[in-house]
């Protein structure tokens, strides 16, 4: 800490730029100025600074070359200012015999009036001497002299009498009976201990009377962490805000303090200045594009034509993020803005059923009667052998039809499919509406068709979808074909 105790501010060469020099002192590093009013035009100026700026402070006093023009009433207007809590000092007085504009003697008067003046206010003094060393010792050690005398005097008068004295240590008021005449002793026999930086309202080698009142406020350490630092304080503040600004820790209104501003100080406590920093981002996102599927009664039913192509947009988002000493605690998104709409893909989906091709099967085939493995007597019109089965349903996994659609579960001859009737088949095989018996599986009739039935395959139905999927692929079946009517074992 820097302090400057002796500056002439209130001169009139800086009426000018008197701001800017004082902006400019504390811009380098000046944390305290003491400024000096010494006659009846700087006095006034000083104190309106002291009053002005809360880090300069003032002495006031009666110049020695200005003795001359000191009247009666100007010592009393320099003891009212004593009074003001920004006065520190009574000054600059004493000799100067380099100038010849004051009489020696009335320099010598107004010093004295001055020093005993600063004895009565408790004050220290600021000296001004110039060739005149010997009159300024004998002056000051006269002073020294008559303070001593006083002091042995009020030590012989008080020193074996009893005092009482209120003594108040962090608000606890106690009322003492001592003979001890210096505070220092008094706090001695008191056990009272006093910390480099507790507070005491009377100097401790201050003389002590009767009825005196001494307030003793003693620091306590409070750690204050705050931009990345933690700093040790001994203070005797009572709330956290006061410790803040005993530490110049600039506090902004989105900052946090924990604990609370308002809160009472308590001994090694832990005081944290979280930085908090809102930053706005952009992000952009695409917006995937929709499949639209639409009937298309031209296109033959199980083919599927792209009308339009899908193109994805784009969106922004604009997020409010918040960082507490640099990491981020929240994402709020403050606005959101469309940059470019999707567009859907449509896809044809064909609907025209295909012609049915129905074989005619030559009735030699059915000549010869056949006896099923489970003893049914058949007279097929054909046996095919080596047929492949598959299984389908009537959901979306198998035909692309959900339950809403109006052809859900309608197969290419108009039939309503039934589990343990319905097959699909390919009609040059045979044809439509012709029952048929599969070994192992049962008598089915030729219902459906499928774009994968080719050949000898039989696509059998069941409702369960999950059996469907189970039921994989299976070959070397022998099929009867026995035509259109319902076989009698049914």
């Amino acid at each position: 800490m820097l302090i400057d105790t002796h500056t002439h501010l209130d001169s009139k060469q800086f009426d000018e730029d008197r701001a800017e020099v004082i902006e400019r002192a504390r811009a380098a590093g000046i944390s305290r100025i003491i400024n000096i009013g010494f006659d009846r035009e700087t006095i006034p100026t000083t104190m309106a600074l002291a009053e002005q700026y809360d880090f300069i402070y003032a002495i006031v006093g009666w110049h020695p070359v200005e003795s001359i023009h000191m009247l009666p009433g100007d010592l009393d207007w320099i003891a009212s200012l004593c009074d003001h809590p920004k006065v520190v000092g009574i000054g600059e007085i004493g000799l100067d015999y380099h100038w010849d504009t004051s009489p020696k003697d009335v320099q010598q008067r107004v010093f004295r009036e001055q020093i005993q003046l600063a004895r009565q206010k408790k004050m220290p003094i600021s000296i001004h001497n110039r060739e005149a060393h010997e009159d300024v010792r004998l002056i000051l050690l006269s002073a020294l002299i008559s303070i001593a005398m006083t002091f042995m005097f009020l030590v012989l008068l008080y020193g074996t009498a009893d005092k009482h004295v209120s003594v108040v240590v962090n608000g606890q008021e106690t009322i003492v009976s001592t003979k001890q005449w210096v505070l220092q002793r008094l706090l001695d026999e008191q056990a009272i201990t006093i910390g480099q930086y507790d507070k005491v309202s009377l100097p401790l080698n201050g003389g002590i009377k009767d009825g005196d009142r001494i307030v003793i406020d003693q620091a306590v350490p409070v750690h204050v962490k705050a931009d990345g630092k933690v700093r040790t304080l001994y203070t005797t503040e009572r709330t956290v805000k006061a410790v803040i600004d005993q530490s110049d820790i600039l506090i902004r209104s989105q900052d946090k303090v924990w604990p609370a501003l308002e809160d009472r100080v308590k001994s090694n406590m832990s005081v944290t200045v979280t930085r908090i920093e809102k930053k706005i981002s952009e992000k952009a996102y695409t917006v995937p594009f929709s499949v639209v599927k639409k009937e298309d009664p031209k296109l033959e039913q199980g083919k599927q034509k792209l009308i339009q192509n899908g193109n994805e947009g784009k969106v922004v988002k604009q997020f409010e993020n918040v960082y507490a000493d640099g990491v981020l605690v929240s994402q709020t998104m403050v606005t959101k803005l469309t940059k470019a709409e999707s567009v859907d893909k449509v896809v044809a989906v064909g609907t025209k059923k295909p012609e049915t091709n129905v074989v005619t099967l030559s009735a030699k085939a059915g000549s010869s009667t056949v006896t099923t493995k489970r003893g049914d007597k058949l007279k097929p019109k054909q046996i095919l052998k080596n047929v492949t089965l598959t299984a389908y349903a009537a959901g979306v996994s198998s035909t692309g039809k959900s339950k809403s659609h109006p052809q859900y579960g309608i197969t290419a001859s108009g039939a309503t499919v039934q589990e343990g009737r319905t097959i699909a088949v390919d009609p040059k095989v045979i044809p439509i509406g012709w029952w048929v018996y599969i070994e192992g599986i049962g008598f089915r009739r030729a219902e459906d068709t499928g774009s994968a039935v080719k050949g000898k395959k039989i696509d059998v139905y069941f409702e369960s979808e999950s059996y469907a999927e189970k039921f994989g692929l299976k070959r070397g079946y022998t099929v009867y074909v026995l035509g259109p009517n319902k076989p009698e074992a049914i």
